[in-house]
């Protein structure tokens, strides 16, 4: 789909014992409905669905629609409000995503808002949000994350003061108000991150999702149509990321991503950066890395990948060295490391 319809189109008339109700399925469980359905429309793919699932695909497709129209209101009612109280914003995800990587905020699942402001603001933001109508939700988020969540009977929005917990340390949340990107979504002009810090932050969400359980294809969709449009050159970027002791992360979740879908055309420079940093990586093959994006929920084997990927601090880092890392490296002694399959194809 990211090559076009026709494209898709041949790609499904390629592919020996089609099964459309696994496919339609698949589609469904990874929440890819928006994304897929122009294509499914296309004749030769519709000939091999029956009306029913057309029928359904296409109800399903209203609902998406109509829930991202839904999600762009929330969006800009919550950064004019924000504004309107004097703080600066940065909006995430979402919208941003479908628009920058998507083309249209229509294409791509959508269920919430995504809005990063300083932490200095961030007792502001929250009472901001309060007298739109919404509500903490108590059970999404503990007080000590960088994000709290909201929720207004179906609309739900995410107050973010950082990227990720672990990576707070690591970089000085001012620099991520630094050369914002404007996004002009339905007309409107949105500031979002910086394409390297937008890049940051998909990768190190990606090893959140891993690590429980909770990668989706979406996930992996979004890094390769960012990778397609971003023009960030992947070994400066961890070199980069390196400078902030968040290269093993970010290198990890790219192996991963890599071992899934192979080296493409638009993957071509991230898969020669991943190579050279092979030593790094903690999936020993391309199966493996399958098999790391494909657990389910608290699965102790993504956990354990987690902790060699996303190493915390020093004193942590050093303890597992020791007493994890060096037993898994003696293992694997023989082996030459992590390479990317060359083939291109989504497994």
């Amino acid at each position: 789909m990211a090559d076009g319809v026709d494209a898709f189109a041949r790609a499904v008339g390629a592919t020996a014992g089609f099964d459309a109700a696994r496919f339609l399925e698949f589609v469904r469980v990874h929440r890819l409905v928006a994304w897929i359905a122009p294509g499914c429309a296309h004749p030769d793919v519709a000939s091999r669905l029956t009306p029913s699932q057309r029928d359904a695909l296409e109800g399903e497709r209203v609902v998406a629609l109509a829930r991202a129209e839904e999600v762009v209101e929330e969006t800009f009612e919550a950064v004019e409000a924000l504004e309107t109280a004097g703080i600066e914003v940065r909006a995430l995800k979402g919208v941003v995503h479908a628009t920058r990587f998507y083309g249209d905020v229509t294409r791509r699942f959508q269920r919430d808002v995504d809005v990063l402001v300083r932490p200095a603001d961030f007792e502001r933001a929250f009472a901001t949000i309060e007298r739109l109508g919404y509500r903490r939700d108590e059970g999404r988020i503990g007080d000590g994350a960088v994000r709290w969540g909201f929720r207004r009977g179906r609309a739900s929005l995410d107050l973010h003061r950082g990227l990720r917990r672990r990576a707070r340390r690591r970089i000085d949340v001012e620099r991520l108000f630094d050369a914002p990107v404007p996004c002009h979504v339905r007309g409107r002009a949105l500031s979002t991150l910086s394409d390297d810090f937008t890049l940051t932050f998909l990768l190190l969400a990606m090893c959140g999702d891993l690590e429980r359980g909770g990668c989706r294809a979406r996930h992996l969709l979004d890094l390769h149509l960012a990778l397609r449009t971003l023009p960030v050159d992947p070994d400066a970027f961890l070199a980069r990321r390196a400078a902030q002791g968040l290269e093993a992360p970010c290198v990890n979740a790219l192996a991963v991503f890599l071992g899934v879908f192979g080296a493409t055309e638009a993957s071509e420079g991230a898969a020669r950066a991943v190579e050279r940093r092979r030593r790094r990586i903690v999936v020993a093959d391309a199966a493996e890395a399958v098999a790391v994006a494909s657990r389910g929920a608290d699965d102790p084997a993504n956990r354990r990948w987690f902790q060699r990927a996303y190493p915390y601090d020093e004193l942590a880092a050093w303890a597992r060295r020791l007493t994890v890392d060096l037993p898994w490296a003696v293992a694997r002694r023989f082996r030459r490391g992590f390479e990317v399959p060359r083939d291109g194809t989504p497994r």
